[in-house]
């Protein structure tokens, strides 16, 4: 589905909040080529809007009585023939990691903001297509090889492999990248190492995870980890503690 800059975004807005879904609709209503095609606050009432008028964008609140907007999703992914961009609005931040499984185009918390919102509705008309479920798996898979991480302005994802270590900054941690990057995400270090692969990582300091297969060599007297081809002027430490077990892990 191609979007041109003339064309009406056909949108279903499903809340169970009536002031949140009234707040929503002003706000879009204020957007050019712009159509809200229903309002439900139930998910069988917004199973129907979408069977009977195949919205473009579905915004979508997860917490609604008896179904949850997780479990409209789980009902409609057999069904490759109906296209559309989710976006989840809600008011519990803690469930953007499970919404992501559910390939939406946007998370939103509430209460909305309206810059915010018109910037989504530019990325939507902007796009070339809209994936099926069937294209939504796909990009899903490709997103699952990959770590997915919190920023202050976003969303990231990160291939295990590409990580040379992390760094605890206070409740933020900064993540040293082969190709000379470092990113800073809204998890703490102890939140990584609980999402990441021990196979692969250590965690070496109560500041430092580090990935395995980039170790070339461990100083004792400084306690520093020597990390293979790494760009960067620092290198990680470890405890005094957890040498003898890195050691062991790497033979």
């Amino acid at each position: 589905m191609t979007n041109t800059a003339n064309k009406k975004i056909k949108i279903l807005i499903v809340d169970d909040i009536e002031l949140d879904r009234e707040n929503l609709r002003l706000q879009l209503q204020m957007i050019d080529n712009v159509e809200i095609i229903g309002e439900a606050n139930n998910i069988d009432d917004a199973r129907n809007i979408i069977f009977k008028n195949r919205p473009d964008i579905i915004f979508l609140d997860i917490k609604l009585p008896q179904k949850n907007g997780f479990e409209l999703l789980d009902e409609l992914k057999e069904l490759p023939e109906i296209k559309f961009d989710v976006i989840f609005v809600t008011a519990y931040p803690e469930f953007a990691s499970k919404a992501f499984k559910y390939f939406p185009f946007y998370f939103l918390e509430k209460p909305v903001d309206r810059q915010e919102l018109s910037e989504i509705i530019k990325k939507h008309r902007e796009r070339d297509n809209i994936l099926d479920f069937s294209g939504r798996v796909d990009e899903f898979n490709e997103k699952a090889r990959k770590l997915h991480f919190k920023t202050e302005d976003g969303h990231l994802w990160i291939e295990p492999e590409d990580i040379l270590w992390c760094k605890a900054n206070r409740n933020y941690t900064e993540i040293y990248l082969k190709n000379n990057e470092i990113l800073s995400v809204s998890d703490n270090i102890s939140t990584i190492e609980e999402k990441i692969d021990i196979n692969y990582f250590f965690r070496a300091h109560r500041s430092y995870l580090v990935n395995i297969n980039e170790i070339k060599k461990i100083t004792k007297r400084n306690r520093k980890i020597e990390i293979a081809n790494n760009p960067f002027k620092e290198t990680p430490k470890i405890a005094k503690i957890n040498i003898k077990e890195l050691i062991e892990i790497i033979n």
